[in-house]
């Protein structure tokens, strides 16, 4: 058995590090119905807000190829970060030609006012063409009423379950195919003229396969049998996928030059 990757697995919450960051980063590269990753945990290891913020965005382009989303912690850390985002896309100022990460902003610091080193960190990335997402972050009490009720909390089996219910709503979104073909109309008349169900039929089968959606980890099967067979709660099977794809899935999406590259400019941790 795999060593569990970084986590409450006892239950308690801890502060989040720079390789649960990582972990996170190559577990989402392998599931097919997340198209982009944010920057989901900030790396409490990592103190210096320049290191943090530079060791943040090379495990990102080291563990994955899909866009993804960041933070500048101050406006000077701007330049050089994006000279290591040039670096992995093939030369001085291409990564200004076609962005590949979107910077969050959370400039609000309460009701109708903005901090100064976020608005500063607007400014620079707007000399460099890089994509914003402001983030209005209401703090219950503090810069917003006390109105909120609960709290999220996320970990990694999350993410896979998240993955399995993300392709059942793209599946919904895709809407209901009308044809002649999917109305059926020929396998009504074969069922009512011949079996008198549609179980066996072509049609049946093809439509099973096309028009539905089969999750990948949930149990299909009739309680009694769930309950023989161990009665796995949802948590387990996904914390079993975590483990497998952790010791198998390692990338670096960076070649051996832009890595060498990065490393003799940066102080990339870990």
């Amino acid at each position: 058995m795999n060593p569990a990757p970084p986590g409450p697995s006892d239950g308690l919450y801890r502060p989040s590090t720079l390789a649960d960051l990582r972990y996170f980063t190559r577990l989402q590269d392998t599931l097919d119905n997340v198209a982009w990753f944010m920057r989901c945990c900030i790396a409490t290891d990592a103190p210096d807000p320049f290191d943090l913020d530079v060791t943040t965005a090379y495990a990102l382009l080291k563990n994955t190829t899909k866009p993804v989303a960041t933070a500048f912690t101050l406006a000077e850390n701007v330049v050089p970060i994006v000279q290591m985002f040039d670096i992995a896309a093939g030369g001085v100022g291409q990564f200004s030609k076609r962005p590949f990460v979107t910077i969050h902003i959370s400039p609000v610091i309460s009701p109708m006012r903005f901090g100064e080193d976020a608005v500063d960190v607007v400014y620079k990335c707007i000399e460099h063409n890089i994509p914003m997402s402001c983030i209005t972050a209401a703090q219950t009490g503090a810069t917003a009423p006390v109105t909120l009720a609960g709290f999220l909390g996320a970990s990694f089996e999350a993410f896979i379950l998240d993955d399995d219910m993300h392709a059942m709503t793209d599946r919904t979104l895709r809407g209901i195919e009308v044809s002649e073909e999917n109305l059926g109309y020929d396998a009504i008349c074969d069922a009512i003229l011949g079996d008198g169900h549609f179980l066996g039929s072509g049609q049946t089968h093809a439509a099973m396969e096309r028009d539905y959606h089969y999750p990948k980890l949930a149990d299909h099967e009739q309680p009694r049998t769930w309950e023989e067979a161990r009665a796995e709660v949802a948590w387990s099977r996904p914390n079993t996928r975590v483990r497998e794809i952790l010791a198998e899935h390692k990338p670096n999406y960076l070649s051996t030059e832009q890595d060498a590259r990065i490393e003799s400019i940066f102080n990339v941790l870990g």
